[in-house]
């Protein structure tokens, strides 16, 4: 089992703490995050409504993590607007997860581009992960 260690309060209810294990070990909880929220609120949801049980389930796992969060997007050095992150997971190191959530029944390559492009908006060491609750079974997949 992974060691946490608490670093602030998120909410009135939830204690939020940061893995000092491995990056994997945060991939492998998004992943079984995504599946506890999908066996118990199944198919047929708006993806707010996964957003925020998946966000709920990765605090109490012990991951900080950001709802809706707004990413630049710039043309030529110019900014042109912004984007929203469904939610940052952040790690103990300097590597963040990017998690696109989805409702759909089968995942597109345009929603591929979409979490793409704001790894590159965010710069740095940045992983994406589309999470498809639409299908039959609940999606989760690495974007690179």
């Amino acid at each position: 089992m992974a060691e946490h260690q608490i670093t602030e309060r998120a909410d009135d209810d939830v204690w939020v703490s940061v893995h000092t294990g491995r990056e994997d070990n945060v991939l492998s909880t998004i992943e079984s995050s995504a599946k506890e929220v999908f066996d118990i609120l199944g198919t047929g949801h708006h993806e707010s409504i996964y957003r925020n049980a998946l966000s709920i389930e990765l605090r109490t796992r012990g991951h900080r993590c950001d709802m809706e969060v707004p990413v630049c997007v710039f043309y030529k050095g110019f900014f042109t607007g912004f984007g929203r992150a469904d939610i940052i997971v952040r790690t103990a190191g300097d590597v963040n997860v990017v998690l696109e959530l989805k409702s759909v029944s089968k995942l597109t390559h345009p929603m591929e581009g979409q979490v793409r492009a704001y790894t590159r908006s965010l710069g740095g060491s940045v992983r994406a992960i589309l999470v498809n609750f639409g299908a039959s079974e609940v999606e989760v997949r690495s974007v690179v």
